[in-house]
């Protein structure tokens, strides 16, 4: 089995980590603070701010100078995909989902 080192537990190394370990890789996290994700938790009044559950007009729309710079972002991982993702991960391992 492969292993994959991901240096970071934020936001994107987490996702890096699953992503990895849904491609059959044995992964290790390593981050420098006490827990994974600190700075997730002060989001949303501590509740995690995940992603928009509005259409993606209405997304770059709220955007204020140069929505065309986060077309690919957006386009590349939908805040559809966001939320199946963290629904499936929730469903794996309970636990509340804000959206």
């Amino acid at each position: 089995m492969k292993k994959v080192l991901v240096i970071g537990g934020g936001a994107a190394g987490m996702m890096a980590a699953v992503f990895a370990a849904r491609g059959g890789r044995e992964v290790h996290v390593f981050e420098k603070n006490e827990k994974l994700g600190k700075k997730l938790f002060i989001t949303g009044k501590g509740r995690c701010n995940i992603t928009n559950a509005g259409d993606m007009d209405t997304l770059f729309s709220s955007v204020i100078s140069n929505p065309k710079f986060l077309y690919s972002a957006f386009y590349g991982f939908t805040n559809e995909q966001t939320i199946a993702f963290f629904e499936e991960l929730l469903f794996l391992f309970g636990g509340t989902f804000f959206a």
